[in-house]
C-alpha cells in the first residue's frame, strides 16, 4: 500500500489471470511485459492489456486516472533515447502507452469500459528506506511476497508457495539494457527479465486507487 494525499494505492496480494481469476500452480497465468520483440521501447503493452482485461468489469471501484500531474513516467526512462518507454496516461479512461525510440504508442480500453487497474510502480516495490527486499528472512512485507515461489515464504508469508509463480511484473523498463524490464522476483527481490520472456514464471498484480474516504 501506498498513499498520495487523499488517495490510497493498494496492491493484490496474489498474480491474476486475464479472465479476472486468481493464478494458481496449476494455472500460474503468465504475461510478457511486451511480447512483439524483446525491447522496453514500447512499453509494458501486452502487461496491460491482459491487465486491463482481468480487471474491466471490477465494480466498486473508481476508474483509473493516470491523467495531467497522476501521469505515469517510466521510472528508468533516462537520458538514453534507446532505452525505455516515455510514460503512460489516461484519456477518458482509455489507456496511451507512449513508445520511444521510434516505438509507436499502444491504446487500451474504451471510455465506456476504462482502466480500473495499473501494475505497480518501482518506488511502490520499495521498503521505507528507498531499497528493496532481498531473500534474506524477514526482509519482506508479506503482501510483497505472498503467493509466490519463494523458498522462504513460510517464514514470513502467511499463504503457501505457489511453485510455478516466481514474480510479477512492475512498470518501468530497465535503464541497462534495452531489452529488459523490471519485476518482482519470488523472494521479493527486484529483477529484471527480457521483455517478452514468460517461461520465468512472471505474471501480474493488480493496483487500484481508492480515495481513504473508502476505507474503514
Amino acid at each position: 500500500m501506498s498513499q498520495d494525499e487523499d488517495k490510497v494505492n493498494l496492491i493484490m496480494n496474489s498474480n491474476i489471470c486475464n479472465d479476472g481469476t486468481l493464478a494458481t500452480d496449476a494455472n500460474p497465468c503468465l504475461y510478457a511485459w511486451h511480447d512483439k520483440v524483446s525491447n522496453n521501447n514500447y512499453g509494458p503493452d501486452t502487461a496491460m492489456e491482459n491487465l486491463y482485461n482481468a480487471t474491466k468489469n471490477w465494480s466498486n471501484v473508481p476508474n483509473m486516472d493516470l491523467s495531467g500531474e497522476n501521469a505515469y513516467i517510466d521510472e528508468n526512462n533516462g537520458s538514453d533515447s534507446t532505452k525505455g518507454y516515455v510514460g503512460i496516461t489516461t484519456n477518458n479512461g482509455v489507456v496511451i502507452i507512449t513508445g520511444k525510440n521510434g516505438a509507436p504508442s499502444t491504446t487500451i480500453g474504451t471510455a465506456s469500459n476504462p482502466l480500473k487497474a495499473r501494475l505497480p510502480k518501482e518506488g511502490e516495490v520499495m521498503l521505507p528506506n528507498n531499497s528493496f527486499c532481498t531473500y534474506s528472512f524477514g526482509s519482506c512485507p508479506p503482501w510483497l511476497v505472498e503467493n509466490l515461489a519463494n523458498l522462504n515464504i513460510d517464514k514470513y508469508a502467511t499463504t503457501p508457495k505457489i511453485d510455478n509463480i516466481h514474480g510479477y511484473w512492475i512498470l518501468s523498463s530497465h535503464s541497462g539494457d534495452s531489452y529488459m524490464a523490471r519485476g518482482v522476483g519470488s523472494g521479493g527481490n527486484m529483477s529484471e527479465y527480457g521483455t517478452n520472456t514468460i517461461n520465468k514464471y512472471i505474471g501480474l498484480r493488480a493496483v487500484i486507487t481508492i480515495p481513504k474516504t473508502y476505507l474503514p
